[in-house]
């Protein structure tokens, strides 16, 4: 192994900043395949090229260092051959380890919170992560993630929620495995010939004489008729009742005779335009 890798830090003067610094780069190469990782320390190139450099300089070369030969240690204890792109990735991720379920699924969360997607929606990979960790269990490596974990998944979901859910569910679990793939912790992908049938859904509308029931039925208390007025405000914009209750007097608009609102929708913050009937006006 000694004989086909090979190392060094580099300080490459076209990568200088405004205040002349530039970042270490650390150049490996193994059987001549090569590659550069760029490390997060940065400093100025005549100061990493000084015959005796600042004693934090020389700390943290040291301290990478380790970091190589314990990388190539760990390789060879544990039988695995390294090439220039998987040490690159060992060293990123800290040392020769298994990638497993729990670590994957905590990447994928933090990817998505730094994403800034709703909370509402961010809780829901939440649920779905421990669903699918539940199932094929934590310590579980990514790499072998299987067709019948999956079907395991897609099984629970259908049994235990509507169809819908269960669609969205997988859904989800599919953006999980295809980050994993991207990220070229999974070769073969485990989706393969799962699917979920969405059923269409029964949707009974109210009649005219349904809403003008519920228009004039006498109610006991303010909240109650504050409800009431929710509801009838959805019929006349179609609004889902959690967009309804975070609207304020200054949302509804007026153009050339009609009403409506534009806004983002609290559940998935994509924007949507509703036009407001005369009766939802009047509410």
């Amino acid at each position: 192994m000694k004989k086909n890798f090979s190392y060094q830090f580099n300080v490459r003067n076209c990568r200088m900043d405004k205040k002349g610094e530039a970042p270490i780069e650390l150049t490996v190469s193994i059987c001549r395949k090569r590659v550069v990782i760029q490390l997060p320390y940065r400093t100025k190139p005549e100061t990493f090229k000084q015959k005796r450099p600042p004693q934090e300089l020389v700390d943290y070369l040291d301290a990478e260092r380790i970091k190589i030969r314990q990388i190539v240690s760990d390789s060879t204890q544990m039988g695995i051959t390294l090439t220039a792109t998987s040490f690159r990735d060992y060293f990123r991720a800290g040392g020769v380890k298994s990638y497993m379920v729990s670590d994957l699924l905590c990447d994928f969360l933090k990817m998505k919170k730094s994403s800034k997607v709703s909370q509402q929606l961010f809780h829901k990979y939440e649920f779905v992560s421990e669903i699918f960790q539940h199932i094929i269990g934590q310590d579980k490596e990514v790499e072998h993630i299987t067709n019948d974990d999956v079907r395991r998944f897609v099984g629970y979901v259908e049994t235990k929620y509507m169809n819908s859910t269960a669609v969205s569910y997988y859904s989800m679990l599919k953006g999980i495995i295809r980050y994993a793939m991207d990220n070229g912790r999974i070769i073969i992908s485990p989706l393969q010939k799962v699917k979920i049938a969405r059923k269409p859904s029964k949707i009974d509308y109210l009649t005219e004489e349904e809403i003008d029931k519920i228009r004039k039925v006498k109610l006991d208390t303010d909240s109650l008729n504050k409800i009431r007025d929710c509801a009838l405000f959805q019929i006349s914009s179609g609004l889902a009742y959690c967009d309804c209750v975070e609207l304020t007097e200054y949302d509804l608009q007026e153009k050339e005779g009609t009403h409506y609102i534009s806004k983002l929708r609290h559940k998935t913050g994509t924007p949507f335009f509703a036009v407001v009937l005369p009766d939802g006006v009047d509410i």
